[in-house]
C-alpha cells in the first residue's frame, strides 16, 4: 500500500510541476482592446464611403479630411487628441484640433468618442491596426465611414 501511495503521490508532483501556473504565463495574455488603443498615436492610412475607396478623393479632403492626416491619441485616463487637415481647392491646407474623453462599449466591440459622428464598431484592432467603422445618419440614406490607421 505504501508503495501505491508514494506512486500517487510522485504522479501528482509530477502533474503540479508540469502544468503549474507560473508568474511567467502572465506575460502570455493578450493585451486588452483598451491596452492596444492607448499603446500608440494611430495614423490614419485609408478612408471607405459606404464600402467605395475615398482615401484620395478631393470632395472628401475639402468638406471632411485627408485621413492620411489623421493622428489620433487615446490616453489611459479616457482622453484622447485627434489632429487631422482638410485640403481645399487650391491646395489650401486648414488644420484642426479635437479632444474629448473616449470609452469603449457593448463589450469592447465599439468606441464612443466626439471625433465620429456616432458610436463606431471596432472592426479590427491588433498593435498594427485600427479599423473603425461609423454611421452618419442621412435623411437621403445612411452613410458609412470606414477609417482604418496603422501604429
Amino acid at each position: 500500500m505504501t508503495k501505491h501511495l508514494l506512486n500517487y503521490l510522485f504522479a501528482a508532483v509530477l502533474l503540479v510541476t508540469l502544468f503549474g501556473c507560473s508568474k511567467d504565463d502572465d506575460k502570455d495574455t493578450a493585451p486588452t482592446p483598451a491596452a492596444l488603443l492607448t499603446a500608440q498615436t494611430w495614423h490614419g492610412a485609408k478612408l471607405y464611403i459606404n464600402g467605395t475607396a475615398a482615401t484620395d478623393n478631393a470632395q472628401i479632403k475639402d468638406i471632411l479630411f485627408d485621413i492620411k492626416t489623421v493622428a489620433l491619441t487615446f490616453k489611459d485616463d479616457r482622453e484622447y487628441t485627434a489632429t487631422y487637415s482638410q485640403i481645399h481647392e487650391g491646395g489650401v491646407v486648414e488644420d484642426f484640433r479635437d479632444e474629448g474623453t473616449w470609452d469603449l462599449i457593448e463589450n469592447n466591440t465599439k468606441i464612443r468618442f466626439n471625433f465620429l459622428p456616432s458610436d463606431s464598431e471596432i472592426k479590427k484592432l491588433t498593435a498594427d491596426e485600427l479599423h473603425i467603422s461609423s454611421v452618419l445618419e442621412n435623411p437621403d440614406g445612411d452613410i458609412t465611414f470606414e477609417l482604418r490607421f496603422v501604429k
